[in-house]
């Protein structure tokens, strides 16, 4: 298939990016740049793209959304444990959310069966690398007894069953 490329809405380095067929809307997430103004974009077409503001400039690794809750949720790797999650209802206006322990937030998904959003962390020496909240605002710190680098995670409604990938951890 022939590819055609668009201009994005800011140059930046994109990191996620989701299609929300309740809303008829792509939204995508990225950083770091040096305003918080450009690190989401929407587009209801994939071909036209609009800036929209992050309530902090960070590096926004992931999104997921809930048909259950209406919610986009995004998470970051950088920055203070204050406003590495942020949600949206719309993917337009975003508000800034505490994420729990001092991780880098590489993914999240949110688990239909569960009712859960999910994250996992890129951070290396820690087994307490999940974060899990069944409203987008309230996390909870979850053990996998794994220490490894996440870097992405999946949910499969068939199999109810929650999949991450990462590099392993080598370190003392």
């Amino acid at each position: 298939d022939v590819w055609t490329q668009r201009a994005s809405a800011a140059n930046v380095s994109w990191k996620d990016i989701i299609w929300c067929s309740e809303l008829d809307l792509f939204v995508a997430v990225g950083g770091p740049t040096l305003s918080a103004a450009d690190q989401i974009m929407t587009s209801p077409d994939g071909i036209t793209w609009t800036s929209r503001t992050a309530p902090s400039d960070r590096t926004w690794n992931g999104i997921a959304w809930s048909p259950t809750l209406t919610l986009f949720a995004a998470v970051a790797n950088d920055g203070v444990d204050t406003g590495k999650v942020m949600t949206s209802p719309d993917g337009i206006t975003w508000t800034a959310r505490n994420a729990v322990g001092t991780r880098g937030w590489r993914r999240v998904v949110w688990a239909t069966t569960l009712n859960l959003f999910v994250a996992v962390s890129e951070t290396i020496g820690f087994t307490d690398q999940v974060m899990t909240s069944p409203d987008g605002i309230t996390w909870t710190l979850r053990d996998t007894g794994i220490t490894s680098a996440w870097n992405d995670i999946a949910w499969s409604p068939s199999l109810s069953r929650l999949v991450a990938i990462g590099a392993p951890y080598l370190g003392g």
